[in-house]
């Protein structure tokens, strides 16, 4: 198999011969003009070009606000966009529950027992007849509660747990970060059903048990 070359000989001008690379030995092995890259002033116009053009938007530029920077992040992720304004409603609807609550959630009414959804009651009524929409929206509020105190719970142990660690090194970080191994090991969930059902039920305790189990995330971060 023969090597592909010029047609005519390289290291001429390329006033002369436009398609032959510049500064190429005449007696080394070319590519064919149709291959080659493009011309001299073709080069120049384009670094002109490049020269003159604006500086593209960078993420990293120390004009550019946090918040900004974050808002351009998350409008280029459709997906993560869309969670965020999903937890915003959710947060609007927990905090806004008394007054967007059609019914007292507690009220029971048992002329309405197992009511299909109307216009009077939009998700129906539960065996007690109570409003099953407004349930659902005060529990939104219970959601919230749990969520933030067990996050508060887990960042302030996972931080403390690493800070700890990282300040005394040696068997002290070793014995907390194996510990942290430990619990990574097993399924978070399983470990916080099996703590419930060890201290109890209760709001109280769902929350500790939910933040105990996500203290190696932040330790290990820390």
């Amino acid at each position: 198999h023969q090597a592909a070359r010029l047609c005519r000989r390289a290291g001429l001008s390329f006033v002369l011969c436009p398609d032959v690379r510049l500064h190429q030995f005449t007696r080394g092995p070319s590519l064919r003009g149709i291959e080659s890259a493009c011309s001299l002033w073709e080069l120049e116009i384009i670094m002109s070009q490049s020269i003159a053009a604006p500086a593209p938007f960078v993420e990293d530029d120390p004009q550019v606000s946090p918040w900004k920077l974050s808002w351009n992040l998350l409008r280029k992720h459709k997906v993560a966009l869309a969670g965020g304004i999903f937890v915003v409603l959710f947060i609007i609807v927990a905090l806004s529950a008394p007054v967007i609550a059609p019914y007292n959630p507690i009220l029971t009414d048992f002329q309405q027992t197992l009511k299909a959804p109307s216009m009077a009651h939009l998700f129906g009524t539960d065996h007690f007849g109570r409003d099953v929409m407004s349930r659902i929206i005060y529990g939104a509020r219970t959601s919230l509660l749990i969520g933030v105190f067990s996050v508060l719970i887990a960042a302030f142990g996972g931080i403390l747990l690493g800070l700890l660690g990282g300040y005394f090194t040696g068997w002290t970080d070793t014995i907390i970060m194996r510990g942290m191994d430990i619990m990574l090991s097993f399924p978070r969930i399983l470990l916080s059903i099996l703590l419930i059902a060890i201290i109890g039920t209760g709001m109280g305790n769902i929350m500790l048990a939910v933040g105990l189990f996500a203290i190696p995330t932040y330790a290990r971060l820390v």
